[in-house]
């Protein structure tokens, strides 16, 4: 019996779910996330996937959750490992997957405690 190889292996694009989680929970299509299955250059990395999936969730750079200029960004895979440098090849190969699921990460940016260092700083500057 002959054994087929992988086609989509030598493909150069590879299917990726893209997911998206915000403070710990997964949003829920209702509300702008679920999971969405895109084709990606398979020598892409972290920050061209982050981008993709930035438009998919933000496409007009605000979501149910708030504007993207207030979010802090990480990309996860399916065992909630950050991703670093690696490519979606890479990826596919280190998990043995046969469809990479990665999440979009997000938590909001603490703009108080900016304010209230920068502020106290900045009058004690003026004393």
């Amino acid at each position: 019996m002959a054994r087929h190889c992988n086609e989509n292996a030598f493909k150069e694009n590879r299917k990726v779910e893209l997911g998206w989680i915000h403070n710990g929970k997964q949003v829920r299509t209702a509300k702008g996330g679920g999971t969405r299955k895109i084709e990606l250059p398979r020598n892409s990395r972290k920050e061209e996937v982050l981008d993709k999936a930035k438009t998919l969730f933000f496409p007009t750079n605000h979501a149910l959750h708030g504007s993207i200029v207030n979010f802090i960004f990480k990309l996860t895979d399916f065992s909630n490992r950050e991703i670093q440098n690696e490519t979606i090849e890479e990826l596919y190969e280190s998990s043995k997957v046969s469809l990479l699921r990665l999440y979009m990460v997000t938590k909001k940016k603490r703009f108080t405690q900016y304010r209230k260092s920068h502020c106290s700083r900045s009058n004690k500057d003026t004393l």
